[in-house]
Order: C-alpha cells, then structure tokens, then sequence
C-alpha cells in the first residue's frame, strides 16, 4: 500500500528564499493559478506572477520565454529582467541574440524633440496633470517649461514637480524618471541633491534619464552635467541610465565635467551618455568602475572644438574587453577617431558575447572597415552598424556581404577643400 503525507518530499521545491530553484523541481499548488495571474491585465499583478513562474523549473520558463515578444515592450522588459541570469539551457537559446534595446530610442542626430520611450516605459509629463498611464509602464518626466512658454516658476520648478509626483502616485509605483531642462545656467547637481534627498521615496526606481533636452532648448554641447558618482551610488536599483551632455559651455570653459567616480554598482544593465564633445575623465571612470552586469553600453565622444578630449587610448580598457566583459551591444558613436576604434577592435581579442557593435554617426573609412572587415572579429556579430560615416559604395557593398546585418545608411563625402584635419566630422557636436 502507498501512502500519501501533505510534507514535501526531496523532490519537491518550497516556495521562499533567494537560491535557484532546480530546473526540474515542482513546486508546490502547481502553475495554474500563477498562469491564471500572468493573464492580469494589472500589471503588479502580472509581474508578481511573472517572478512566480522561475519557482516553476522548465514549466515556468516555458511561460516566460514567449513574454519576449509580448505586445507591451515593459513586458518583454520584465521577462527579460527575470530570466537573464538564468544558467538552464532553454533560457540560454532563447537570449542568445536576444535584443533588449531593439525598444530603446536611439538618436540619429541632434534631440530635436524630447524622448517619447524610455526604459521600455511610454514618457508622460509631471506637469501640467499626472498621466493615466500605467504606473509600471510610464517614465514620469520633470522639466522646467521651454522658454518661450513662460511658465511661472511655481509651475515649472522640478523639486516642487517632483513633490506634486510623490503626494499624487503611490512611490513604490514610480520605477522611472526623466529629468527634462532643468534651467539656464543651473547646475545639475540641483537636480541631483532633489533626487537624493527623495530617495527614501523613491527605492524602487530602476531607470534614470537625466538630460532629455531638446536642441531648441540647448545646443548639447552646452547641457550643464557635473558629477554623479553619489547620485548612482545612492540609487544602486538602477537598471538603465541615460545621461546627456558633458557640461561644455562655453562660459564654464569646460571645467565642469561629467563624472562618475569609481561606481560600484551591480544592477546597471545598460548605460548611454550622449554628448558633443565627451570628456576623458568620465570615459576613465567607466573603464575603472565595476559594473558586472552591464551589457548595454553607449557612448558619443563627440568633437575636441566642444570639449572632446578622449583617444583611442581612454577607450582600449573597453575596446580589449579588459572590462566590461559582458557586454552585448557596444556603441561607439559620434566619434572623430572612428578608424582608430576599428583598427583596435581588429587586434583585440574576439567577444563571443557581443551580439550588436555600433560605430555609427563617426568618421570611419574605408581603410578601417577594410582592416575590420578582414580581420574576422565581425562575423560573430548579429547586426553591425556603420550609418553616418565615410564609406565608399564599394566597402558598403562588402560589408553587406557578410553573413549578419549590416546597417550603412547615408555615408558622408570628405570635404576636399578642409584642412586635412577636419575633412571628417562626426555628426553631432553643438
């Protein structure tokens, strides 16, 4: 005779606690009210359920697997958070050439408008009135008004838009931010001491975008950023930051600069830093910063007329895989050295894990796509891009040959009558 006990038994897994739960464990009460759940159309509700799915082994897997390609880009975003660090090997095929900023906006050129996604999350204005949105799908936006639209003070100021968000929206509720213009001649360290003083409040932010502003409110080149090495620090749940400008105006005379320290943080999935002209110090600070979990990493390096003062030396730590070893998509855009970059990553070791490299909007040509190209280390690659740079119909034509996707739209001519030295500009500098 069998007998039946309501005890687990060893093949049984417990729900609770921190460790993997084994592939082929069971768990407890099975998956059907957690399938019911993924159903929600709360999405609290749906991400709870969703976390429940990896107490499951393959059978949750198997329902979260197909969220990669939900409809609701924050879904993906989620499904995505939860299975990255996963060892089994279904979770491995299905992120393999997985991209997670195929959501992401990208520019192309100057912001001529403010953000409209980011984080995977719809951007919805603070002011005038909160958004309907979401919570968990919105990044709420804080900006001063344009110019041109004097707004009253009272009405504009972030710190009292940030005040008006936090007594309006329940704080665990609020995972992202965008910090708009916050002001002519006003540092950003105000908005950083904002921010620092709310971050009790704010814990569960995950995404931070500080600098969406539009060209018509500053040229890049003149965005006042500063140091954030404390704010990052302090908000170490971040996941996605996004930061623009190098504070190169021209009445600071460069010499507040962007900086992160030597960051210490572990949760930072993707970073971008847009700027016109990007400083050497804060390159330096990457590469000496432990980021373990970083695989989103873009940079624009800009002019030296608008405060660029890198070389391919800053970037080699990066270029090599010395650091930052996980990497999955490496842009290095907007750049004066392009052919210098191309080169280098010829010579360095081959990045088995790099699905997208992005060297677009910069001063590549044929002589370094030439070396590039035939040194092999693209071929591993899923999507390399090259738009915006100085290659002739010819190398576009050879690129494209190769066995993934290539992306080489508008190619610039050099300026024969220039001086050799400026005969290729990247893109986006004021």
């Amino acid at each position: 005779m069998t007998t039946s006990s309501n005890e687990p038994n060893q093949q049984d897994a417990i729900l609770g606690g921190d460790a993997p739960v084994p592939a082929q464990a069971a768990v407890l009460g099975g998956l059907g009210p957690v399938q019911e759940r993924l159903s929600s159309s709360d999405l609290a509700t749906k991400f709870a359920a969703m976390k429940d799915c990896l107490n499951h082994g393959e059978a949750g897997f198997a329902e979260l697997i197909p969220l990669l390609e939900d409809a609701l880009p924050r879904t993906q975003w989620e499904a995505y958070r939860l299975l990255r660090t996963r060892p089994e090997k279904s979770v491995e095929q299905a992120l393999k050439h997985y991209r997670f900023w195929q959501h992401f906006e990208r520019l192309d050129g100057l912001p001529n408008n403010h953000s409209q996604m980011f984080a995977h999350r719809k951007v919805e204005n603070v002011y005038p009135s909160l958004p309907s949105q979401e919570p968990l799908a919105t990044a709420y936006a804080l900006r001063e008004g344009r110019w041109s639209e004097r707004q009253p003070v009272e009405e504009a100021n972030i710190d009292a838009q940030l005040l008006h968000l936090l007594n309006s929206t329940k704080a665990d509720l609020i995972e992202a931010l965008v910090i708009g213009f916050w002001g002519w001649g006003i540092p950003v360290n105000t908005v950083a001491e904002s921010l620092l003083r709310e971050h009790g409040n704010l814990k569960q932010l995950k995404a931070l975008f500080i600098g969406d502003i539009a060209d018509g409110e500053s040229m890049i080149s003149s965005i006042t950023q500063g140091d954030l090495s404390k704010l990052l620090q302090t908000y170490n749940e971040l996941e996605v930051v996004q930061v623009r400008g190098d504070s190169c105006s021209w009445n600071q005379k460069f010499t507040d600069r962007l900086r992160f320290g030597e960051l210490v943080h572990n949760n930072l999935i993707a970073l971008t830093i847009e700027t016109g002209g990007l400083g050497q110090a804060a390159i330096s600070d990457i590469c000496n910063s432990q980021l373990p979990s970083l695989e989103y990493l873009e940079l624009w390096m800009g002019n030296e007329e608008y405060g660029a003062t890198s070389a391919i030396s800053t970037l080699m730590p990066i270029v090599s895989g010395e650091v930052l070893p996980n990497l999955k998509y490496l842009g290095l855009r907007n750049c004066d050295y392009s052919d210098d970059i191309a080169i280098s990553l010829a010579l360095a070791p081959a990045r088995s894990q790099l699905i997208e490299l992005d060297l677009s909007m910069g001063t590549l040509g044929d002589t370094g796509a030439k070396i590039l190209l035939e040194s092999g280390v693209l071929d591993s690659l899923q999507t390399l891009n090259v738009s915006r740079n100085y290659l002739s119909d010819e190398m576009v034509n050879q690129l494209k040959s190769l066995k993934i996707q290539v992306i080489a739209d508008a190619q610039d001519e050099e300026d024969e009558e220039e001086d050799p030295q400026y005969r290729r500009r990247c893109s986006v500098a004021e």
